[in-house]
């Protein structure tokens, strides 16, 4: 398929081409694991974000409570 469109293509449509045809031959990379309690904070830090985007609190309030869930979730 890659050969077939390849003449059509201009030079950053056949760089990245090449570069799709790279990663298809390479060898797979493992994905590395989430460290403990990621999911936990992600959820907890997005619910604060959405607070300020909404108007429901400060920055500053909101920065205190993000920094605080991931103290809580790296010493447990």
């Amino acid at each position: 398929m890659r050969e077939a469109i390849t003449p059509g293509l201009d030079e950053a449509g056949t760089q990245f081409l090449d570069y799709i045809g790279f990663e298809v031959d390479a060898n797979p990379r493992p994905m590395p694991s989430s460290p403990p309690a990621a999911g936990a904070f992600q959820t907890e830090a997005t619910g604060v974000l959405d607070s300020w985007a909404f108007g429901e609190t400060t920055i500053a309030d909101a920065v205190e409570r993000v920094f605080a869930v991931g103290e809580e979730q790296l010493t447990g």
